[in-house]
C-alpha cells in the first residue's frame, strides 16, 4: 500500500488484478492494465507436429495439460474426466511434487493406456505438443494470465480452463475455447463435448491469438512510462 500511494503509475497484467487493487483502495486513475503477449515467431502451428490431430481415425483425440504437476493445477481432474469421455487420451507435460499421486490415480482408474506422462519438455518443443493436441486443459484453482493459454492459442489449439483470475480476459470467444465455472471432472468432460460440437479451425484460433503480442504489450508499457516522465 505504501508503494501504491507513492507510485506515479501502476501496471497490472489483468483486469482481475486491477480489481484486487481497487478493493484495497488504490486510486483507479493510477492503474493501467497491460496484458501479456506471446512470441508468435516461436509459438505457431508446428510444421512437423508429433502426429496429425485432424486424423482421428488413427488414434484417440488428444487432451493436453502443460505445467507443474501440483494439486492446485488440477491435473487430477483432467485425468478423472477421461472416465466420462470416450476416444480421448491425455498428455501431461511437466513435473512436480504431485507426480507420484497422479500416477497412482492413473493406475487406480486403469487409465494407463490413455494417460501419458512426458515430464519436462524443452521450451522449443512445446509448439509440437500444442499443435498435436485438440485442446489444452487448465483446471487451475487460481491463475493470473497463464502463459500456457497464450502459447496454446498461438499454436491453433483451443483451451478449456477454469473461470478464475485473468483467464476469462483471454478465453472470451467461441474460437478461443470454453470456461468452466465448476472445477470438476464432469465439468471438464462436458466442456470437451461442447467444444467438439462446434470445433474451431486452427486458422481462426491462431488469428484470435494475434491480439496478444509482445509488441503491443511493449508499446503500452512505453506509453505509460512516457506519461509518467
Amino acid at each position: 500500500m505504501w508503494a501504491a500511494r507513492h507510485a506515479s503509475a501502476i501496471t497490472t497484467v489483468s483486469i482481475a488484478l486491477k480489481r484486487e487493487l481497487l478493493t484495497l483502495g488504490v486510486c483507479d486513475e493510477k492503474i493501467h492494465v497491460n496484458l501479456h503477449g506471446v512470441d508468435h515467431s516461436i509459438f505457431a502451428p508446428a510444421v512437423t507436429p508429433l502426429h496429425s490431430k485432424h486424423n482421428t481415425f488413427e488414434r484417440p483425440k488428444t487432451l493436453l495439460c502443460v505445467g507443474n504437476l501440483l494439486e492446485a493445477k488440477g491435473q487430477h481432474l483432467a485425468i478423472e474426466s477421461l472416465l466420462h469421455l470416450k476416444d480421448f487420451e491425455l498428455v501431461l507435460v511437466g513435473s512436480g511434487e504431485y507426480e507420484g499421486k497422479l500416477k497412482q490415480q492413473v493406475s487406480a482408474l486403469n487409465l494407463e493406456e490413455r494417460v501419458q506422462f512426458v515430464g519436462h519438455v524443452d521450451h522449443a518443443m512445446l509448439p509440437s505438443y500444442y499443435s498435436s493436441s485438440h485442446a489444452l486443459i487448465l483446471p487451475s484453482l487460481r491463475e493470473g494470465i497463464p502463459n500456457v493459454i497464450l502459447e496454446s492459442l498461438a499454436c491453433g489449439t483451443p483451451v478449456i480452463a477454469t473461470n478464475v483470475g485473468g483467464i476469462p480476459e483471454i478465453i472470451n470467444s467461441k474460437c478461443s475455447g470454453i470456461l468452466i465455472d465448476q472445477r470438476s471432472s464432469i465439468a471438464i468432460a462436458d466442456a470437451v463435448n461442447r467444444l467438439f460440437e462446434d470445433y474451431p479451425s486452427t486458422q481462426d484460433v491462431v488469428q484470435f491469438s494475434k491480439q496478444f503480442a509482445w509488441t503491443k504489450t511493449t508499446e503500452n508499457q512505453v506509453r505509460i512510462l512516457k506519461q509518467v516522465v
